[in-house]
């Protein structure tokens, strides 16, 4: 849920060289954008911009546009400017006659404009909305306004997307031949909302690290932070200077669990680690755990719980990820994760954090109301029944890195099965759909949250391509190849297979070379 480093940043390995396929058939003026009727919208400024460096926050863009600042539903609610701000961006000379919506990161609150330039350097036609409000200040008044509340939770990008191909089809004369969203984090969940809620604004999705059940994934950062503070002695609080040694005694107690000994551990649940086994024999330091701190490690991956029936509400970190761990440790409470439950839930800014209780407290919030509707169902994207998706030929690729501090990548393929479970029971007599017919998951070992590379893990891969080729050529993707680059140099490659085969040495050749893996089914600890 932090700001995230963005799908597209990840795809480094971009098709160069784009095909010009069609270019702006209406001027690049106010005039053509302000007669189109789009509802409650006002049209801010048009402006040509050519290849190059520009001030922020547009930056440097490698092809010319037409962008389009507008914005729908405005108004002033408590002193504050409330509205679903968007842009569109439109090449004038290499659209690829497609569509790309971005999404966003944390609480948004911004325009995502590093994802719009990835886009537009592919082609694309593409738009990003800050989701109703553009602070995330305290006092800002959207944390209790029930629409600013639903534009953030499911609304905007549905709106922003409808909007975008209406602007589209205006400058261009025809309308996107295909339409992709393309997003982590927040972003990922935006993704599921729009796979199950608005089935028919995008042709394929691509969902990084998704938070889709992000309440209570709050909660277990509330969780994390009490594990630490409850003590308010600092007795049990692990400093951030520890987060090192524990990871490097986690890799060296279960790198070779998967059968390889090569810095990762393919799949952090099988990996049985005891922090005992770094307990202090003597005095403390920054190698070792205080019996305290050893207590601490064990309440923070066991999640948030029911104390009274052990019931997980939301499962603790994955081992593997205590080098991004530190946001989650600090003395105060991330205000990142916290916020919304001091300001939308309990509406008090001052909340004190030590007070919050499992399970009573999750519940408050997944049952608030605001506008008719629960927190629960403005924020939570678990539905499975994506049959109107998948009838219309969408196709949904999710990807996890396994070292996530933030949703678990146990989470995804939690979601993936429920599909899976859906299908079998509601569509395999009628149509013969199979979940991998139409949504693929991808695992990547060592990979942080929305592709941080902090844990040794690759850090560049290409799910657009691997989306473009399935929903315009009929080719699932099978694996991705992944890789590691370190100061521009290629250190490693590795195939990522779909979810439930996994990348598997063929006992031959450098262990750094895709070639050297095969896809097989098996191996994990759910054991699929």
């Amino acid at each position: 849920m932090n700001k995230h480093k963005l799908v597209s940043a990840l795809a480094i390995s971009i098709i160069a060289g784009l095909p010009a396929v069609a270019a702006a058939s209406a001027p690049c003026t106010l005039g053509t954008f302000q007669a189109l009727g789009m509802p409650s919208t006002n049209v801010l400024q048009v402006e040509s911009l050519a290849a190059g460096s520009h001030p922020q926050p547009v930056g440097t863009i490698d092809t010319a546009i037409c962008r389009v600042r507008a914005v729908f539903d405005q108004r002033t609610v408590g002193g504050a400017i409330l509205g679903d701000f968007f842009e569109v961006w439109l090449p004038t000379t290499t659209w690829n006659s497609k569509y790309q919506g971005a999404g966003n990161g944390g609480l948004a609150g911004s325009i995502t404009y590093s994802d719009m330039r990835a886009a537009i350097s592919r082609g694309y036609a593409t738009s990003s909305t800050d989701t109703g409000h553009s602070s995330n200040a305290a006092s800002n008044s959207w944390w209790t306004d029930a629409a600013a509340i639903k534009d953030y939770g499911y609304r905007a990008i549905h709106e922003t997307a409808l909007r975008s191909k209406t602007i589209i089809q205006a400058f261009y004369g025809s309308a996107p031949s295909k339409s992709y969203f393309n997003a982590c984090s927040t972003g990922g969940r935006e993704a599921f909302m729009e796979a199950q809620r608005y089935p028919t604004d995008y042709d394929g999705i691509i969902a990084g690290s998704p938070v889709y059940r992000v309440i209570k994934l709050r909660a277990r950062h509330v969780n994390t932070w009490q594990c630490n503070y409850l003590d308010t002695s600092n007795a049990h609080a692990i400093p951030v200077a520890k987060l090192r040694p524990i990871y490097e005694a986690i890799v060296a107690k279960c790198d070779a669990v998967d059968g390889l000994v090569d810095g990762q551990v393919d799949d952090p649940r099988r990996c049985n680690f005891d922090p005992a086994s770094i307990q202090c024999v003597g005095a403390d330091a920054t190698n070792c755990l205080t019996a305290a701190q050893v207590e601490t490690f064990r309440c923070i991956y066991k999640g948030a719980t029911d104390p009274d029936t052990g019931e997980v509400i939301y499962p603790g970190p994955p081992l593997t990820s205590e080098l991004d761990e530190a946001q989650n440790i600090g003395q105060a409470p991330n205000t990142q994760y916290t916020t919304f439950f001091a300001n939308t839930v309990f509406e008090n800014p001052a909340y004190d954090f030590l007070t919050f209780k499992f399970p009573r407290d999750v519940e408050v919030s997944l049952d608030k109301v605001y506008g008719g509707e629960t927190l629960e169902f403005i924020h939570h994207a678990e539905n499975p029944d994506l049959r109107a998706f998948a009838s219309r030929g969408g196709k949904f690729i999710i990807w996890h890195g396994w070292s996530d501090p933030l949703p678990q990548a146990g989470d995804s393929i939690a979601y993936y099965k429920q599909i899976d479970k859906f299908f079998k029971q509601n569509d395999h007599g009628k149509n013969h759909t199979r979940v991998e017919d139409f949504t693929r998951l991808f695992l990547l070992p060592n990979v942080g949250h929305c592709g941080g590379g902090s844990a040794g893990g690759p850090n560049t891969f290409d799910p657009v391509t691997a989306l473009e080729q399935w929903v315009e050529h009929g080719v699932a993707p099978e694996k991705m190849i992944a890789s590691r680059i370190n100061g521009g140099v290629v250190t490693r490659t590795r195939p990522i297979c779909a979810y439930p085969n996994r990348a598997v040495y063929k006992g031959t050749g450098s262990i750094d070379d895709a070639s050297n893996f095969v896809c097989k089914k098996g191996g994990w600890e759910d054991s699929d």
